[in-house]
């Protein structure tokens, strides 16, 4: 492992030299890097957690998750969480990047992030399509009949294998058979079987792995895992089975992470991972949704409502109930602080049309009423669960319908 590698986590400080600042205003691309502080001489790091190398530097950056009360943020918790909504999964495609046409670079296997987030999406989305039934279709077989001959007869193969060892009875046919073992189910179920091999080499892995390919596995008991590379990555799905859109494309970036090879999973002390994020910010609205829906309803909250002053996180249509709600990713709301910035925006919102337009109110009364803004915030002190009776509790004062709700987030 290089000892080059800078360990740090988000939100957080690294000193540099004038001189390495200099380089990495001039040449740094990584997300890991918020903004760059001269006079302090340090680097601030932001929304995002990943590994990064700082190619001008040629150093390696590992940002990880936020420490909350000496206790590290459970992101993957969080991700999990949300993925029990179905409608989220479809949001959450820019929650993270791989990039791996870049070199990997050496870290701690205990520090990978990457793969138990792969893993969780993985097993999620195979869930839903199991829970709906695997998709049948017709595919290719090759078998050694015995007295007789279906679909084309493989003359070669038949001549070779067979008459050559003097076996005059059995002839190699190749035919369509309609069932489960389709090329899709193929894919899943290899990369369940690297699923269960990280299982077996990392046994104490947060994931509780064990219970759920314990609930898929039956369900491939009569799919094979033969599948050529073409087919993972050429794969299109079928409109009516959309949940396999989902489950294919989180089955190709597990395997490529592997490079499709089982054995290069390896209990290994170090491991090489590619440059990749994770924003943190995104995560934390995509939970802040699953809350959401889960006290509210998810017909009542619109998410990424789309407006004339832009999108807003989420647009509360119930009926008496209306509200502007956004998810802060900032810790400052606990410290009963606020961001001026953040409520001129919110106060954007509670004005825009295009937002009033998709309320049940009356073009009449949009001028006569303040819409409720509310900021949703992580706050270690606050409930874990959102309570819908409470979301207004806790006004801020300098604000007319203004308010903050926290919520404590998962933690290690």
């Amino acid at each position: 492992m290089s000892e080059k590698l800078i360990y740090t986590a988000e939100h957080s400080k690294v000193s540099m030299t004038t001189e390495e600042l200099l380089l990495l205003e001039k040449h740094g691309n990584t997300k890991l890097i918020e903004h760059i502080d001269f006079k302090a001489e340090v680097i601030h790091t932001g929304y995002f957690i990943g590994l990064d190398t700082l190619s001008p530097l040629d150093k390696p950056l590992y940002v990880g998750p936020k420490r909350e009360a000496g206790k590290r943020l459970d992101y993957l918790k969080m991700l999990s969480v949300c993925l029990h909504h179905p409608l989220i999964n479809v949001h959450s495609q820019d929650l993270f990047d791989i990039r791996f046409q870049q070199q990997t670079i050496r870290i701690l296997q205990q520090d990978d992030l990457l793969t138990p987030l792969l893993i969780v999406q993985f097993l999620r989305a195979t869930e839903r399509v199991v829970r709906k039934s695997l998709q049948k279709g017709y595919y290719s077989r090759t078998e050694n009949k015995t007295a007789k001959v279906k679909g084309r007869v493989l003359v070669a193969d038949t001549i070779k294998r067979n008459h050559y060892r003097n076996n005059y009875l059995q002839t190699w046919c190749k035919y369509q058979e309609f069932g489960i073992d389709t090329a899709p189910n193929r894919i899943l179920n290899k990369t369940l079987q690297f699923v269960q091999r990280y299982a077996q080499l990392f046994p104490a892995d947060i994931l509780s792995l064990g219970a759920k390919l314990r609930f898929l596995q039956p369900a491939f008991a009569r799919v094979g895992t033969d599948v050529e590379m073409n087919e993972i990555e050429h794969y299109r799905p079928n409109p009516f089975y959309a949940e396999y859109g989902d489950a294919i494309a989180s089955a190709r970036l597990l395997l490529k992470r592997f490079g499709y090879q089982l054995n290069a999973l390896q209990s290994d002390t170090y491991t090489d991972m590619p440059p990749f994020w994770i924003d943190m910010s995104k995560l934390f609205e995509l939970y802040v949704l699953g809350q959401l829906q889960k006290v509210i309803g998810s017909q009542e909250v619109i998410f990424q409502a789309d407006g004339k002053f832009g999108y807003l996180d989420f647009l509360r249509t119930s009926q008496g109930e209306e509200m502007i709600i956004d998810a802060k990713y900032r810790y400052l709301y606990g410290e009963k602080r606020y961001e001026i910035e953040d409520v001129r925006q919110l106060s954007a919102y509670a004005r825009d049309r295009g937002l009033l337009a998709q309320l049940k109110l009356p073009k009449t009364e949009w001028s006569k009423m303040v819409l409720p803004c509310l900021i949703i915030y992580p706050d270690p002190e606050a409930s874990p669960e959102l309570e819908r009776s409470s979301l207004l509790d806790d006004p801020i004062k300098q604000f007319e319908s203004f308010y903050r709700q926290g919520i404590c987030l998962p933690r290690l």
